[in-house]
């Protein structure tokens, strides 16, 4: 009987034992393993796992398939741990957010029978929160997917095997690439949320307000109780990519500060801008651009990694034209005229 093992901390790896088990595969168990209590206690009571335990020797003896599902700060040890440990062939993967970081302490821990293949699902529910696991999470969601330069290609087909199976679309891409635009849209979301907080706590009136903190602020600075640990791990992985999304957000605001002094029109403008790209990726309506085209999950899995980078993650503008369903509606801006 084959094994799959996920040892998980969050809801990510809950939630996968939740899909796998779903799914209903013959002649293969599926084991949980963690080192924390409230997690193993939470997969018990789902059902999500033909067993749960704490002892992670035991949980790997077998495994034909590892899905690593835990905090960076966490990664690099346990990769190390298990390195000897893992069975001859194993294949491994993990859901973590620098796959960079993650191939090049495969590349140091792993024996070289063990294929690693850096994963990340892009769903929307909070890692963190155990009672948010949900098996269909993955339904429809792009699965990023970056396989190590030794990865064997029937190994890598086992992954894109488990994501499809998941109901994921594999999204293979450029571990460098990935880590640099992650750095945009996710890390930078909660670095500026911090900064946000900072700047009004940090303010002389603060107490006073506070008073008037509602909705606004309590949305934009929700990112702001982000683990520090845990993002301040994640931005030292990242810290050239970081450091250049920082300087383009200085940038623009340096831009919507001159702005503050411009004619009222020119303000509208801009915030007509922000609020149809808005509009459009909620209709998943970016506009393809001239790079190198996706490759369907037809074609072979040689030629989705090999060579292929990532331009850009592009959707065609449904309904194009006159009645573009994004354009702002709210009053006629000059493309319009």
């Amino acid at each position: 009987m084959d094994r799959i093992t996920i040892i998980g901390s969050g809801s990510i790896g809950l939630s996968m034992g939740l899909g796998i088990k779903a799914i209903g595969l013959n002649e293969t168990e599926l084991v949980g393993t963690s080192g924390n209590r409230q997690w193993r206690e939470k997969a018990t009571e789902t059902g999500a796992f033909d067993s749960v335990g704490g002892h992670l020797g035991d949980a790997l003896v077998g495994a034909r398939l590892v899905i690593l599902d835990t905090p960076a700060v966490e990664t690099r040890e346990l990769m190390e741990a298990i390195g000897p440990i893992l069975e001859q062939d194993c294949r491994v993967t993990n859901t973590a957010l620098s796959m960079l970081q993650s191939l090049e302490w495969a590349e140091a821990y792993f024996r070289e029978d063990t294929t690693f293949v850096a994963g990340r699902p892009l769903v929307r529910a909070p890692s963190a929160d155990l009672d948010a696991a949900d098996g269909g999470m993955f339904q429809g969601a792009d699965y990023c997917l970056a396989p190590s330069v030794t990865a064997r290609p029937d190994a890598v087909k086992t992954v894109v095997g488990l994501v499809e199976a998941l109901g994921a679309v594999p999204l293979f891409l450029d571990s460098h690439e990935h880590d640099s635009y992650s750095a945009a849209v996710t890390l930078m979301p909660s670095l500026l949320s911090s900064a946000l907080m900072s700047m009004a706590s940090e303010s002389p009136s603060w107490r006073e307000m506070s008073k008037l903190v509602a909705n606004e602020f309590d949305q934009m600075s929700k990112l702001a109780s982000v683990d520090p640990v845990e993002l301040s791990t994640e931005i030292e992985a990242n810290a050239e990519s970081v450091a250049v999304w920082i300087g383009r957000l200085i940038e623009k605001l340096e831009t919507y500060r001159r702005l503050t002094q411009s004619p009222r029109e020119q303000v509208e403008e801009a915030l007509i801008r922000g609020w149809e790209e808005r509009s459009k990726l909620e209709l998943g309506a970016i506009v393809e651009d001239d790079g190198p085209r996706m490759p369907s999950t037809g074609e072979s899995v040689a030629s989705m990694f090999v060579g292929s980078r990532l331009a850009g993650r592009a959707r065609d503008i449904k309904d194009a034209g006159k009645n573009d369903p994004w354009r702002y509606s709210g009053k006629k801006t000059k493309t319009d005229r």
